[in-house]
């Protein structure tokens, strides 16, 4: 390659003109006034986009350089130095045209080396980057330069000539470990080691505000890690009193009049800052400020802001008594807090000011109050109830009114119960009363009275909620009339309350027969159900609803009427059934689970019918069970379907396939111009369909059915009409003999005749019209005449064997041609042994010439005479 540059070189110097077909280049030197090492410097040329097309290093000796050119065009031709080093120019404009332009002409494009460069980097105290835009210094005894620090602190003076210096950062509030440090250059660049200009710390500030005023005094607290602390500063690293350091504290600074809090020196990472004011019940927003101190000043734009003060209260059951958990607080109608299980609450975020306290709990009353609260009440007044909740109920179905009086009082107050319930409250200032229901005139006429007549209380300090009036205790009585009297050997008697509407199942009074009668005594007014426990009888009914208001009362007797059975039934069926001496009965079982009743004990067949098919069709039941449910589980459904057909014609049958197996079902009955198929599918079964008829024709002529979960009807899927029928024979009597049918339209249908020549093809479509054939080698079929049938005629053949004569073998691809009267003629090659048949030859003479190129025949040509039927055989050598 080096022959090839200096050739080039040479031929340049003294060709300066180059020509469209010769590969042009750019060449020149680098040139220095000190040694350098040549070949650190890469030389690139770029397209006008910036597209890099090629590169090189420079000699190492010389600084010579050489890239080719092979389009026109324009293109730039730059320098990439070490870092430091310094050229003039770094990069050339060149527009190539390959006549005028600096390359075409041969000169040299040179670079000139400036000087060395000083880089370095200036760090953070915690981590291995620093600042960006730190104003750097470089003093020698020529001049002071600066640079802007860039990405991460890095900085780099160039060209820098060998000789003393002194490196140097400075900033307005930053401070430093290291600040400055001296550099000797003597040859090539000079690289700073790490730490040698560190920034301990960058300043960090904010303010703390209230309403809009700025806020002086207030502490803020610096958390992080311990590892920083050596190099934080302006900021007071003592403990403060009365508040206990978390294990990440580090120190903390007091915002001044302006509200400005300021640490002057915060190393890089992660702080988060806690505000603190006087006392401990004052609220700031937000809570904490998290920040990340990244190689700069940090404005912390979020201000912190005193939003109020908390204050604690506490809620009694009564005067210097109990706690009264689950209270809720209003302040000025504002629901503020719940009381803890101690009844101890706190008010947060409050602003001084007047409010109006108040206190709601369940079954009891307070008292409002209004008070004064500003930041140094650190605890309101007890709240305890003014008065407690009385409740009672009356056992009646119409509104009462209920007295109440305080003893030793005039204080006299009526309230009404509902007439729903019964119900009536009241709430009550501590003391004792005394509680009646007033009976009215036309009450006390229907001999209703409540007991107790008044009921004496005394609330102190909790609610009265089971104060009960109720009438006179009634006795229940009434009877159970079954069929038979072992029958009513395990049934009880349920006495159910009612309350509100809702059977109160947990409050059941279980009574026993006494041979048919039962009694319950002691029976409170009010509403029940009196029901029998679970049995497996038939009743007239099965429950009885009861109003008790008055001391005896007589249930309507239950009378049985049959015995029960639970049919589970996976589809809707009906069954028959018949007990001695009794003519058939139905039931009508529906799909589910449901009960259904029969007159009699005794054993019972059920025998079901429907349109399904069941594991069995007889069911044996004994109403002497102790199980009284029959299950009934369907495995296959009716699936029907018609085919239409205008009259009988009797003998219709289909074909059913189902997974393989075949059955004929049928002749299917004629009914109303169709035919009927019944068949039962289990679900998902699939049954394939093919009905046949000596004189229909069927659309479609096959059919798939799927069976259901369910008895179906299709509805009519096959069309049946009188159809088309060919039958006929050969005469004589020929086996094998192909007949064919064509359709109209192309469809085509084929059958080959039996032993004795006979032929018969299925009903065919009668509007359409056919054409039908036979066809068999060496016969001529003729027909078919009106019955269907074809007269056959035997054709003659040449059977024509060619052998090599030299070793006698038969002699494979020979053509033999053969042509005779009518037009005849063929063509054929001899197969692997030697062999080729005419067929299918008509009583005529015949003329047979083989060929094949090398050889010759013996006889060459041949003319044979052929009879009808006759089979002849020819050779050939």
């Amino acid at each position: 390659m080096n022959k090839n540059y200096i050739f080039f070189f040479m031929f340049i110097s003294f060709q300066p003109l180059i020509s469209a077909n010769d590969v042009l280049g750019c060449g020149g030197f680098l040139k220095s006034h000190v040694q350098i090492d040549f070949s650190k410097v890469i030389v690139k040329l770029y397209t006008k986009q910036g597209i890099l097309k090629d590169q090189t290093n420079c000699a190492p000796n010389s600084g010579y350089y050489f890239i080719p050119l092979y389009d026109k065009g324009d293109y730039v031709l730059e320098l990439e130095p070490p870092p430091g080093w310094s050229f003039k120019p770094t990069k050339i404009n060149l527009a190539i045209d390959r006549k005028t332009d600096i390359c075409s002409q041969g000169q040299d494009i040179n670079f000139i080396f400036k000087g060395f460069g000083i880089t370095g980097k200036v760090e953070s105290a915690t981590s291995e980057d620093g600042p960006t835009g730190i104003e750097v210094k470089l003093e020698s005894d020529a001049g002071v330069r600066t640079v802007q620090s860039g990405e991460k602190g890095a900085f780099f003076f160039t060209p820098v000539y060998p000789g003393n210096y002194k490196v140097s950062i400075s900033h307005p509030k930053w401070t430093f470990i290291k600040q400055s440090i001296s550099v000797t250059v003597t040859e090539g660049n000079t690289d700073l080691p790490p730490k040698s200009l560190i920034v301990a710390g960058y300043d960090v500030r904010g303010i703390v505000k209230s309403d809009g005023d700025l806020i002086k005094g207030a502490i803020l607290i610096l958390h992080g890690d311990k590892k920083t602390l050596p190099h934080i500063d302006g900021c007071d690293k003592s403990p403060i009193p009365n508040i206990k350091p978390e294990k990440d504290y580090l120190c903390h600074v007091v915002s001044n009049e302006q509200g400005v809090y300021e640490i002057l020196s915060v190393p890089t990472g992660d702080y988060y800052l806690v505000p603190f004011y006087k006392g401990q019940n004052i609220h700031f927003l937000p809570k904490s400020i998290e920040f990340s101190v990244n190689h700069g000043t940090v404005e912390i734009t979020t201000a912190f802001e005193i939003v109020g003060f908390s204050v604690k209260g506490r809620v009694l059951s009564y005067e210097n008594g109990t706690s009264l958990n689950e209270a809720t607080i209003f302040l000025d109608a504002e629901k503020k807090a719940v009381s803890n299980s101690e009844g101890f609450y706190t008010l947060e975020k409050v602003k001084a000011g007047t409010y109006t306290l108040a206190v709601k709990a369940d079954n009891y009353q307070f008292e409002q109050k209004i008070l004064r609260i500003n930041p140094n009440l650190l605890e309101l007044p007890d709240m305890f109830p003014l008065s407690y909740l009385v409740c009672g109920s009356v056992v009646s179905e119409n509104s009462q009114t209920v007295t109440i009086t305080r003893v030793g009082s005039s204080q006299h107050s009526v309230v009404n119960t509902k007439p729903s319930t019964g119900k009536f409250c009241e709430y009550l200032r501590p003391g004792k009363y005394n509680i009646q229901v007033i009976v009215n005139d036309q009450e006390k006429n229907n001999g209703i009275q409540f007991f107790p007549i008044s009921q004496t209380i005394e609330v102190t300090n909790t609610p009265i909620l089971d104060i009960t009036f109720s009438q006179l205790k009634a006795t229940i009585s009434g009877k159970v009339q079954t069929l038979r009297q072992q029958d009513r050997v395990n049934i009880n008697i349920i006495l159910r309350p009612i309350l509100h509407d809702v059977a109160l199942v947990d409050k059941d009074i279980v009574g026993r027969l006494v041979e048919d009668s039962y009694t319950f005594k002691d029976v409170r007014p009010g509403m029940y159900e009196v029901l029998l426990s679970p049995n497996s009888l038939c009743w007239k009914e099965d429950k009885q609803l009861i109003t008790v208001s008055s001391s005896v009362l007589t249930v309507p007797t239950f009378m049985q009427n049959g015995y029960l059975i639970i049919f589970s039934s996976t589809h809707d069926t009906k069954v028959i059934y018949k007990l001695q001496n009794q003519t058939h009965r139905a039931l009508e079982i529906p799909r589910g689970r449901s009960t259904q009743c029969v007159e009699q004990s005794g054993k019972y067949i059920f025998k079901l019918e429907s349109c399904h098919v069941y594991e069995t069709d007889a069911i044996s039941y004994d109403t002497a069970n102790e199980v009284n449910e029959i299950y009934i589980s369907a495995i296959k459904h009716k699936n029907t379907l018609y085919v239409n057909a205008d009259e009988n014609f009797e003998n219709i049958t289909i074909t059913v396939n189902i997974g393989g197996v075949k059955t004929i079902e049928g002749p299917l009955t004629h009914k109303d111009k169709k035919y009927i198929l019944n068949l039962y599918l289990s679900p998902k079964e699939t049954a394939i369909l093919i009905p046949q008829s000596d004189i229909l024709y069927f659309n479609p002529p096959i059919l798939q059915i799927d069976g259901g979960d369910d008895c179906t009807d299709f509805g009519t899927k096959f069309e049946a009409v009188k159809g088309k029928v060919f039958k006929g024979r050969v005469i004589p009597p020929l086996a094998g003999v192909q007949i064919t049918i064509m359709s109209d339209n192309s469809d085509t249908l084929m059958d080959e005749t039996d032993e004795n020549g006979n032929y018969k093809f299925p009903p065919l479509d009668d509007s359409k019209s056919y054409q039908i054939s036979a066809l068999m080698d060496s016969y001529i079929l003729v027909g078919p005449n009106e019955d269907g049938n074809f007269l056959a005629h035997k054709l003659a053949e040449i059977i024509v064997e060619v052998l090599d004569q030299v070793d006698n073998k038969p002699l494979q691809g020979a053509l033999l041609s053969l042509s005779g009267a009518q037009s005849y003629r063929s063509n054929l090659q001899t197969n692997s042994d030697g062999k080729i048949t005419f067929h299918s030859l008509s009583p005529s003479e015949y003329f047979l010439r083989p060929m094949m190129k090398e050889y010759s025949f013996e006889p060459s040509s041949k003319i044979i005479n052929v009879e009808e039927g006759a089979s002849v055989s020819i050779l050939l050598k």
